[in-house]
């Protein structure tokens, strides 16, 4: 967690876009650690995107979403058939928005990126902005900071699952924890 905020927080030491992949195999935690990060940063970005790019399906809906928010926010008048149909406009919409120059604050985060070509396809090319990616890829270290998951031990899986019931466990083992 420390690693995310200290590349995508926004500070005065931290110019430009900010960019961070986690990477590891499927069902690491990529997914959580990164919503977990959304939640507890929110009041450090003005808006916060999350696309699903796991499938087709799941883009247009997470895009639309985003779509929707970003039309509620510029008061423009929307019904919700509208925002769930895409045209390329809406898409053009989004990373123009992304793009403003005063629009400086954001995080978008692509959960699940596959291909690298979805980068280059929803990411705006600007000077500021935060983006978080998770994916299996491990080579997409070229467009930022990138971080491997990888399995923990059995000492910090108890640690982790302490924080996560938002208690200390203390002294319990990992066999005293699962045997009682």
């Amino acid at each position: 967690m420390r690693a995310l905020e200290m590349v995508l927080l926004p500070r005065s030491q931290n110019v430009g876009r900010r960019f961070m992949i986690l990477h590891g195999l499927g069902g690491i935690g990529k997914t959580q650690l990164a919503a977990s990060f959304a939640r507890r940063q929110q009041c450090d970005f003005s808006s916060i995107f999350w696309l699903d790019v796991s499938s087709a399906v799941s883009l247009a809906r997470s895009l639309a979403a985003c779509i929707s928010r970003i039309r509620m926010y510029s008061s423009r008048s929307t019904s919700p058939a509208d925002a769930a149909d895409l045209h390329d406009d809406d898409m053009g919409m989004f990373i123009e928005w992304l793009g403003r120059k005063n629009n400086s604050g954001w995080l978008l985060i692509l959960d699940n990126v596959r291909s690298e070509d979805v980068i280059y396809d929803y990411i705006p090319d600007t000077d500021h902005g935060a983006v978080l990616i998770t994916t299996r890829l491990s080579q997409l270290f070229e467009f930022g900071e990138s971080r491997e998951m990888t399995k923990a031990d059995r000492a910090t899986s108890v640690v982790m699952f302490g924080v996560w019931c938002s208690r200390d466990l203390g002294r319990l083992t990992p066999r005293k924890l699962v045997c009682g």
